[in-house]
């Protein structure tokens, strides 16, 4: 306890951990009893009344102790994360979806149900897969003063974007340009636009910037959700709404790939909890998703649905493990 602040954090850590253990307000007599804190009960009181002013704590009755709020939960989720050194992310060298299908669903469950009954909770798994829409044609007009029409032509769609530049680029040398940027795209050879890149660089790098970002696409794979059962034997969450809308995520395909598209968009640990979550609404539930990434996009991720009262030190001994086993199946193949 190098400080005030310190101090503070280890009772704020410590009054959160107390009630995960038992479910019951927490004093700060207990407190100070327990876990010998060299501090007396007046000072703990204290800290614990500018944490309930925080928004950290809530005070249910007047000769109570205090009980955490969902802030509260996250701040020791953190500290958590922060003591077990826990990786934001698992970087990844080959595509899930490749090595997915050698893997099979049948390994996956299996995989999922180990990790659900070692942790009594959901445990989840999902991917999403490359567009990797094949170009056949590309197209570049002047379409206003200062503004290039550039079009790309695939099998399925036509994709129109307006770049804005200074450049004066005759409708001839839009045509010269296009194609050589047609046979850059075949070969992927910087040579064919190296010249233009000089003399036009705004579009240029404009039209690479649009082609590097079509590369990163995804669409939506799949999800596996496993251990519902689970979740019965929570009350807090059997009598909250939780619990359908849970079952909901196996039943209801479109709700379930709207969640896998939402978790798609985060590269570093992700940690919902109550009104936290856009896409669902729980209340009693915390989710926890770490994801795979390669190339710098979010290949799948690994995860839980928990309670908001769990030995989180637990869970995630078992994410951290199980998350790297995971990735060098990946790997393998």
């Amino acid at each position: 306890m190098k400080n005030i602040q310190d101090k503070k954090e280890i009772v704020l850590f410590l009054l959160i951990k107390e009630y995960l253990d038992t479910g019951l307000p927490v004093g700060s007599k207990t407190l100070v009893e327990k876990y010998m804190l060299n501090l007396s009960s007046a000072t703990v009181r204290n800290y614990m009344s500018e944490y309930e002013n925080e928004g950290y704590l809530i005070h249910i009755h007047t000769s109570s102790g205090r009980i955490p709020t969902e802030k509260g939960i996250k701040f020791y989720i953190e500290k958590i994360i922060e003591k077990m050194n826990i990786m934001p992310n698992l970087k990844i060298e080959k595509d899930i979806q490749k090595s997915f299908t050698t893997l099979g669903e049948d390994f996956i469950d299996e995989f999922l149900n180990k990790l659900s009954n070692l942790t009594s909770s959901i445990s989840f798994f999902f991917y999403s897969i490359p567009v990797n829409e094949k170009i056949n044609n590309i197209h570049l007009m002047n379409c206003s003063p200062n503004k290039i029409l550039f079009i790309i032509v695939t099998d399925d769609r036509i994709e129109e974007f307006v770049i804005k530049t200074q450049e004066q680029i005759s409708d001839e040398e839009l045509q010269k340009i296009k194609i050589d940027l047609l046979r850059y795209l075949e070969q992927n050879e910087e040579g064919y636009i190296k010249r233009y890149s000089k003399v036009y660089p705004t579009l240029i790098n404009e039209i690479k910037k649009i082609l590097n970002d079509r590369k990163k696409r995804r669409e939506l794979g799949d999800i596996y959700i496993k251990g519902i059962k689970n979740i019965l034997s929570y009350e807090d969450i059997k009598k909250s709404k939780d619990l359908e809308m849970l079952i909901s995520l196996i039943e209801d395909k479109e709700k379930a790939m709207s969640l896998v598209d939402f978790l798609s968009e985060f590269k570093d640990l992700l940690i919902l909890i109550g009104n936290e979550f856009p896409k669902l609404t729980l209340e009693r539930t915390i989710l926890i998703d770490l994801p795979y990434i390669r190339e710098d996009s979010v290949e799948g991720g690994l995860g839980f649905f928990t309670p908001n009262r769990f030995n989180f030190e637990y869970l995630f001994k078992i994410l951290k493990q199980h998350a790297l086993e995971m990735k060098e199946l990946l790997e393998k193949f």
